[in-house]
């Protein structure tokens, strides 16, 4: 999403990046009551809202006293995102199979949960135009004033970019400044952030604390790359995670203008939705 902002305020141009969805998962005509020794089978539509292509992995899972699940229960996805000109990402249908415990028949009603976990990679960019502002105190007649952009309403990804705040640092040359951003990111859906690659939460392997949360950032200021510090999504912290990055070779003293601000995020996700199904005598 392309933001162009003066005194704090943003006009929208529409395009692709806008929306807070990335893979996402729903069961096909769910079966919810079923009979034990019964043959079921289970449909679920995996599709890509967002604008990012994406590969993950997945699983389905339920429990094996009430439901026994025929491999394949795990597998591999690569779909593609959406665009201006592709307004719907890649989708597939995947198919399972399972027999209802005969085991069941023993009580009156047996329950049970159908599992489908996703694990994938996703990327969020966002763009947002920057007042640099090095003579403040001059009240000429400016292009732009300074003040906080809101990127707010996601990039079309599960985590967005919701704000952008700029500072003006003295350099260590007289006549230029450090430009110092502090970048604000939410995740904006339902799912868990992981670092890129990992997969464990969809092996049924165990998942280390430190890879929990961690987002590659990289950003750009009119094209001139920013150096940004090592970023850890904290979701038990309230509000929004901020990222700080800096132009340490700075910017001269000149007047007021507009510079497109470049944020790209890299990370993993985790996501699943559960499906119940009750097993009748």
């Amino acid at each position: 999403m392309f933001l162009v902002a003066c005194a704090g305020e943003a006009e929208i141009t529409e395009d692709a990046h806008v929306g807070s969805s990335g893979v996402k998962a729903e069961y096909i005509r769910p079966t919810e009551f079923v009979l034990p020794g019964e043959r079921v089978g289970f449909l679920i539509e995996v599709s890509n809202d967002g604008t990012s292509e994406s590969s993950g992995a997945y699983t389905i899972a339920s429990d094996p006293l009430v439901l026994q699940l025929q491999d394949p229960t795990t597998g591999r996805f690569k779909l593609k995102g959406r665009t201006t000109f592709t307004p719907i990402g890649e989708k597939k249908v995947l198919s399972f199979k399972g027999r209802v415990s005969e085991l069941a028949k023993r009580e009156q009603t047996a329950e049970a949960s159908v599992r489908f976990n996703m694990c994938y990679d996703y990327q969020t960019d966002a763009t947002v135009s920057v007042c640099v502002d090095t003579r403040p105190e001059v009240d000429d007649e400016k292009v732009c004033v300074p003040g906080p952009v809101s990127a707010g309403g996601g990039q079309g990804a599960p985590v967005g970019v919701e704000l952008v705040e700029m500072k003006l640092l003295p350099g260590d040359i007289e006549g230029v400044f450090v430009p110092r951003f502090t970048i604000s990111v939410a995740n904006l859906d339902q799912g868990v952030v992981l670092a890129q690659g990992i997969r464990n939460p969809c092996q049924g392997k165990g998942t280390l604390k430190e890879d929990f949360g961690r987002v590659g950032v990289r950003a750009t200021l009119s094209n001139v790359p920013l150096q940004c510090k090592p970023f850890k999504f904290n979701a038990g912290a309230p509000g929004l995670n901020n990222v700080v990055c800096t132009l340490p070779e700075g910017v001269p003293d000149q007047p007021a203008y507009l510079a497109h601000l470049t944020t790209t995020l890299t990370y993993g996700y985790f996501d699943t939705i559960v499906q119940s199904i009750t097993v009748q005598k």
